[in-house]
């Protein structure tokens, strides 16, 4: 299979990870059983996320290999959108009691999670600063891990890296997550030195996925909440599970698309794939009434924070060209 093939469908990956993202949290709608014990283990959407980020993160990074630069890209594609969505969500805390200034900007430098204090929107705005602070150095060291030892290794390196921030409730979430983040990485470093993964290879990532569900049904059938949260047994079995389910949902879409109902579904799963951000800050504000209620508001939440975005954007370049004939009159000798 060709890893072109894995990239084409990156945004279906992400899409699809949303799509489990809501089921998850929207879980207190279904019937308890079987069902609903499947839905539960639907939190995986993060991790898919995680994995493609890596994949982007890396191809963006070494495209010129500025760190300032990569930065800026990534804030240039999320903080319109996060700024005003925290518009509103400070202002709701505001009026459930008083803010300090400190917990404000911790929220909007994405580092209150970190703190321990309360309030604090959501855990993955950290995740994805330390993710991209590291960037650089785990870029260099996917390419550096250019034979499946030194790969191995590097992977083993991330995992016991992860086992120094266990019974952290505030790092464990995170840091468990990093050795996810650098496969992803591995795969996009590796496509640059090859076309295509080998039949040995797709097998052993579906008996890895296969090996990995097993774990996590295991866990969660019979591991202690320690075990699960202040361990990260929540998250460790998806560095198994991940990277052979993507590779599965690649080759059926792309078989999907040989047929006109498949193409409209990969191609409204990509759409949805496309905003993901969007929806993941504003679906769990839309909780509440019956299940249509619930997906419902996700969407227009995300849709009217996507509009406002764009329109914070527009200020911005329109500032920007506003402010560049006084810069240039100040740089001329």
């Amino acid at each position: 299979m060709e890893y072109k093939t894995i990239f084409k469908y990156r945004k279906l990956l992400m899409g699809f990870a949303m799509l489990l993202l809501v089921l998850h949290h929207g879980r207190a709608y279904v019937p308890a059983g079987r069902v609903n014990d499947l839905v539960a283990l639907l939190y995986g959407g993060v991790d898919f996320f995680l994995f493609c980020s890596g994949i982007g993160c890396f191809f963006s990074y070494t495209a010129d290999r500025n760190p300032a630069a990569f930065l800026k890209r990534r804030a240039k594609r999320i903080f319109p959108v996060y700024l005003v969505f925290m518009a509103y969500w400070l202002h709701v805390q505001f009026n459930a009691g008083r803010v300090p200034l400190r917990d404000v900007l911790g929220n909007l430098l994405w580092v209150q999670w970190l703190t321990g204090r309360e309030p604090v929107f959501n855990w993955y705005m950290s995740a994805l600063l330390v993710t991209y602070l590291l960037t650089p150095a785990l870029a260099s060291l996917a390419e550096w891990a250019d034979r499946p030892p030194r790969a191995l290794g590097a992977l083993l390196g991330l995992v016991a890296f992860s086992l120094c921030f266990w019974h952290s409730s505030q790092w464990v979430i995170i840091t468990t997550r990093i050795p996810l983040f650098f496969v992803g990485m591995l795969f996009a470093a590796d496509s640059r030195r090859r076309e295509t993964l080998s039949g040995i290879e797709l097998v052993l990532l579906g008996l890895m996925a296969l090996a990995g569900g097993v774990f996590l049904r295991f866990v969660h059938a019979d591991g202690s909440e320690a075990l699960l949260w202040d361990c990260g047994m929540y998250w460790y079995p998806f560095l198994l599970i991940i990277p052979g389910v993507c590779v599965g949902l690649a080759k059926g879409a792309e078989l999907l698309e040989r047929c006109a109902p498949g193409r409209w579904l990969v191609t409204a799963i990509s759409f949805v794939g496309g905003y993901t951000f969007e929806i993941f800050i504003t679906h769990c504000y839309a909780l509440g009434g019956s299940v249509w209620h619930y997906l419902l508001f996700a969407v227009i939440y995300a849709a009217v924070l996507h509009l406002a975005s764009l329109a914070v954007r527009k200020a911005g370049e329109w500032l920007g060209r506003l402010l560049r004939p006084a810069r240039e009159t100040v740089s001329r000798p």
